[in-house]
């Protein structure tokens, strides 16, 4: 099954590119691809260029325009669909891409709410994803019709600004 690495956003809350910013000594986007990689997945990253491949990580480039968190996603879904997990997720356990791949049309949740950009999306959602980019409406507009898959909280801890980092990590 594939899965999707979305890299393509520009960090301006965190004020540098998360993807390659460290954790515990890791870049985010590697912590992540690792993980899903240790899932089972066949992984690609969608992102605005090629940094990534300097990991080791085989990369789908995204075009200049339109900006939008849709844009990976519709990427994904054109190669065929499957898992999608953004790289500023970096404690996430192979497990829950395990319970992900096993659920197609699933979106992760957990008591904060849903989390649009992890998800298992088929191919046969590509013209609904494309709809809804070309509409400019929000990822969690996805979630319309969609189940939920409830995973624990700190697995699904994302990392949108620098403060969201321990102080050793910063």
């Amino acid at each position: 099954m594939l899965g999707f690495l979305l890299a393509g956003g520009r960090a301006h809350r965190f004020g540098a590119d998360k993807a390659m910013h460290l954790v515990d000594g890791v870049p985010m986007a590697l912590r992540v691809y690792t993980s899903m990689r240790e899932a089972g997945l066949e992984v690609v990253a969608v992102a605005k260029d090629r940094r990534l491949e300097e990991l080791g990580i085989p990369c789908l480039v995204e075009p200049d325009k339109p900006r939008h968190p849709l844009v990976g996603v519709v990427l994904g879904l054109g190669e065929g669909g499957g898992v999608f997990a953004p790289c500023d997720v970096p404690w996430i356990p192979p497990q829950a891409f395990v319970q992900l791949a096993e659920a197609p049309g699933s979106i992760a949740r957990d008591e904060g709410g849903l989390h649009p950009l992890l998800a298992h999306y088929p191919e046969d959602w590509l013209e609904r994803a494309q709809e809804l980019l070309s509409r400019r409406r929000p990822a969690r507009a996805l979630a319309d019709g969609a189940q939920f898959l409830d995973l624990p909280a700190a697995w699904l801890r994302n990392v949108n600004r620098v403060e969201d980092l321990g102080p050793r990590q910063r």
